[in-house]
């Protein structure tokens, strides 16, 4: 048969096959999604037979989710008591996973533990669909870009060298979801792919116009990153279409109102997405303050990252020469993100929790793009040299190409299929495993441990020469040796902490220090340590910590005490003195286990044998039981009531607060509460003002309740009331006053002779500069000399020569979830000046509000204390600016109903008509 006749009935198959064009579309993205199927199925069965999660993020995500599910949904507005002596959920957290695997528990289709890895493993399934979508849609439907961009995403997708797997972890791939467990971060990008799809054609049609909006309100409630992303695409997108717009007005008045149109949708639709999102993030922004954070700009760039980078350099030129509509704002967000990462130490700002190593997958899969043009326009180029030469050998490879084709797409999905089989494979994803889940109790007993890796010995004296040269295949059976009996090791740590569970159960009397250990073991019991604070908080247990340290200010003062009774400190995400200060993690044990006695702490959890000697020698500890490898240690002493009358009359300190990222020689009120805590002396309670006014910080009968000021702000409008104010106070009261070259402070300073109880505390000179900037992993200075600290014995010594007594009064209480009751049983109601001072053992929150409608405060480390005059209770609820954001989210999706309803009201009455249309009535033939 000639070449022109076979080229013939290749053509009457293809036309036929025209007919089936969508499901040859539908098939490509079938195997895009399939293809990685062929390397980890058997990795994601085990996933599926597997039990809870083991992963060092999933724990977390797994306990809070349960609580979730079972105490706060359908809100996402709650409040738990399990860690760091509560916290709020999901209202710094967004809350789109939790809620969608609550929803799913809730329809009683699934049970908690199958919707959650349901949650997990879908949205990491469907990312090679996502960048398919997102590829045809950036490439104005180039059906080889949409197939290479999808195909190569699975590079970053899988690959265990490309992100640097096993030594760093930023999300967006297998190991960084299943085995680190950043579960959430998947669902917020195809949700974020997904808008990005709808946006570039929003101003097209109504419907594309309202699922942009949807999906960008998806997106966001699904990862916080997403919206730093989305801003970018929203800024380049508008950027280039008012270039646009500007260019059109020469060119006619129809295409300038296309222009504008694009111009609208674009602004108005990102608009309306967070219009939508207003019930969530007007809660967090208006408590933004609470947020403990700061800036991680360490991002690890690997040789395969560059390689990808270059050829993606080379993929956007190609790209360039003939652009797509969205080609130029894709690009540039890609750029901009690019920049983040190599200037996240110089850009970020201290307050915004910028984790730079987490955008590093996302513009990985950006990415994908450009470098599936690179790949095209090669092929392509290779593809036309033929016909260059002769028409006839072109005619060969046109004619051959798409059954070449389809040969490479089932050669690639063998080759994976047997990659699979291959031992590095299957270590690396049992690795993966053990790391992410714990064996099911269904499991049987673990089976026997694997021969070690044979070693070849080696004299010592050639010891030297060989560390040089080590080869891969060395560490990896080095690796292999030290991982050998994982899955039994799992299995044994599962046993220990379900009799760790069991006997905290029966145990609910005090909170849980759970020990860190070394992070570095191959039993890996740091990943045990995070799942038992997090399933014993799930179980209805307390405990000093867990990985959502962001949600609750006692985080920088729980988790350093942690850390001095652990093997291994963990600050990651915090910005704190004392984490830092090597003075506090040496101090001796005794004094630790009396502060974290104070912090409500009755039972610690202890895995590294020399922690347990060291507990074993203190009068302050009980009793011990062993479970495995953990034990449990009992104080002997009680921790003092959650709810209980102060000793003394508390200080009210008026200074700022910063959670977020700063120096050690900054003052605020944290910054003070850190040297009373190191110091261990609580006679008189550091309480924080709630303004920063002077003037409005009450009557006299108001100040007259606290037992000394310490002024380290002099803010005031009604100078002349407070200077009266304070010298009415200090004949009495200790007046505290941080040196500040300011009129209030001099005048009072100038005649500090009628202030007999006033006492000036020196700032170091600025000479001596911000101090350290607090983001160490450990303990790394000495602040025993620091300025700061000298001054806190001053004010030491100020407030206990002076301390106020507080009259004895019978005072209980009870905490139970989002309330708090306060029972005062006293004869008679005191005044205002003899209210009871009463510390709660609570998180303070602004959103925690005293039913009498006083004030409640902020107590040191970060408690709550109110003054009671009468029994009354704490509740935590919206306030009316929370309540307002619910109002404008329901206004906002009504008005998009209505603008969509409006939008295709012309085609509904259309369609309406021609049902009610009579049928034509046929014509009475003419007879002949």
């Amino acid at each position: 048969m000639s070449l022109e006749n076979f080229r013939l009935a290749l053509d009457r198959l293809s036309d036929r096959a025209g007919r089936l064009a969508p499901l040859r579309t539908a098939g490509v993205i079938l195997y895009v999604v399939a293809l990685p199927l062929a390397l980890v199925y058997d990795f994601l069965w085990q996933i599926i037979k597997a039990g809870t999660p083991r992963a060092w993020d999933g724990t977390g995500h797994f306990g809070i989710g349960q609580i979730y599910a079972n105490s706060i949904f359908p809100d996402t507005f709650g409040w738990t008591a399990a860690h760091f002596g509560g916290m709020p959920f999901p209202n710094l957290y967004p809350p789109l996973f939790f809620w969608c695997v609550a929803l799913l528990q809730h329809t009683q289709l699934l049970s908690y533990g199958a919707a959650f890895k349901l949650m997990v493993i879908l949205p990491i399934l469907l990312m090679p669909a996502a960048m398919w979508l997102l590829a045809w849609t950036v490439s104005d439907r180039d059906r080889s870009v949409a197939f290479w961009g999808a195909a190569l995403s699975l590079i970053p997708l899988i690959s265990t060298r490309f992100g640097g797997h096993f030594i760093w972890s930023s999300g967006l791939d297998y190991f960084s979801t299943f085995a680190i467990g950043m579960y959430t971060q998947p669902l917020g990008f195809i949700l974020l792919i997904g808008w990005y799809v709808a946006y570039v054609k929003a101003h097209q049609s109504a419907w594309r116009f309202a699922l942009s909006c949807l999906l960008l309100t998806l997106a966001v409630l699904g990862n916080y990153l997403n919206g730093v992303t989305s801003v970018l695409f929203v800024s380049t997108t508008l950027a280039y279409d008012l270039v646009a717009y500007r260019g059109a007005a020469r060119e006619g008045a129809a295409e300038r109102r296309l222009a504008l149109r694009a111009l609208l949708a674009h602004l108005v639709s990102p608009v309306l997405s967070t219009g939508l999102a207003l019930f969530w993030l007007v809660p967090m922004f208006s408590t933004y303050d609470y947020l403990v954070t700061r800036p991680f700009t360490m991002v690890i760039i690997t040789e395969g990252m560059i390689v990808w980078f270059i050829v993606a350099v080379f993929g956007t030129l190609c790209w360039l020469r003939r652009p797509t509509a969205p080609a130029r704002p894709y690009v540039t967000t890609c750029f901009v993100l690019a920049c983040i990462l190599i200037f996240a130490a110089q850009v970020a700002p201290r307050w915004y929790p910028l984790q730079a190593n987490r955008f590093a997958p996302t513009l990985n899969f950006l990415l994908a793009v450009p470098v599936a043009y690179a790949l095209v326009a090669a092929l392509r180029w290779l593809r036309s040299l033929p016909e260059r030469r002769s028409r006839r050998a072109g005619l060969w490879v046109k004619t051959l190409t798409p059954y070449v084709f389809a040969v490479f797409l089932l050669m690639t999905a063998g080759y994976w299929f047997r990659a699979s089989f291959g031992e590095n494979s299957v270590f690396f994803f049992r690795m993966m495993t053990v790391m992410g889940f714990y064996p099911s109790v269904e499991g049987g007993p673990p089976p026997a441990p694997a021969a070690l890796p044979t070693q070849p010995d080696f004299p010592p004296e050639f010891a030297a020469r060989r560390l040089p040269t080590i080869s891969s295949k060395e560490m990896l059976n080095t690796y292999k040796r030290e991982h050998v009996d994982d899955i039994a090791t799992a299995a044994r740590a599962r046993a220990s902490l379900e009799q760790v569970l069991r006997f905290a159960a029966e145990h609910r009397d005090g909170r849980y220090l759970v020990e860190l250990p070394d992070r570095y073991l191959a039993e890996q019991p740091a990943y045990d340590a995070h799942a038992l604070n997090s399933y014993l908080g799930a179980q209805g247990n307390e405990t000093l910590t867990v990985i959502f340290r962001e949600a609750s200010p006692n985080s920088l003062f729980m988790y350093p005490q942690v850390n001095a009774l652990s093997y291994n400190p963990d600050n990651f995400g915090l910005s704190s003195v004392l984490a830092d200060d090597l003075d506090f993690a040496e101090q001796p044990t005794a004094q630790h286990l009396e502060r974290a006695r104070l912090l409500g702490t009755k039972y610690l959890v202890v895995y590294t044998g020399e922690m347990k000697e060291k507990l074993a020698r203190e009068p302050l500890v009980g009793a011990r039981t062993d479970f495995g490898d953990w034990s449990v240690f009992e104080l002997s002493t009680d921790p003092p009531p959650r709810v209980r009358v102060l000793p003394y009359k508390p200080a009210l300190v008026v200074s700022k607060l910063t959670l977020k990222g700063r120096y050690s020689n900054e003052y605020n009120f944290v910054r003070l509460a850190e040297e009373q805590f190191f110091d261990g002396w609580f006679d008189v309670l550091l309480v924080r003002s709630p303004t920063m006014q002077l003037d409005e910080l009450g009557s006299l009968d108001e100040l007259q309740r606290f037992g000394g000021l310490v002024l380290d702000s002099y803010d005031c409008d009604r100078c002349e009331l407070v200077y009266r104010q304070l010298r009415v106070f200090s004949q009495t009261r200790p007046l505290i006053l941080l040196a500040d070259d300011v009129s209030l402070f001099n005048r009072i300073r100038s005649s500090i002779k009628d202030f007999p109880l006033a006492q000036v505390v020196e700032r170091p000179p600025e000479s001596e500069g911000k101090g350290v900037w607090l983001d160490n992993l450990g303990p790394m200075h000495r602040y025993g000399s620091s300025a700061i600290r000298r001054q806190w014995a001053q004010i030491r010594a100020a407030l206990e020569a002076h301390k106020v007594p507080v009259e004895p009064a019978d005072v209980g209480g009870e905490v139970k979830g989002d309330s708090i009751r306060i029972d005062y049983r006293g004869a008679e109601k005191p005044p205002p000046s003899a209210a009871v001072p009463v510390l709660v053992s609570m998180t303070y929150h602004p959103n925690w509000q005293a039913g009498d409608g006083g004030t409640v405060y902020a107590a040191n480390p970060m408690f709550m204390l109110v003054f009671v005059r009468e029994s009354t209770s704490l509740n935590f609820a919206r306030r009316p600016l929370d309540r307002a954001g619910l109002w404008a989210t329901a206004a906002t999706l009504f008005s998009l109903f209505c603008f969509t309803t409006w939008s295709y009201r012309g085609r509904l009455i259309r369609r309406r008509v021609r049902h009610r249309r009579p049928a034509p009535e046929a014509e009475t033939p003419t007879p002949v």
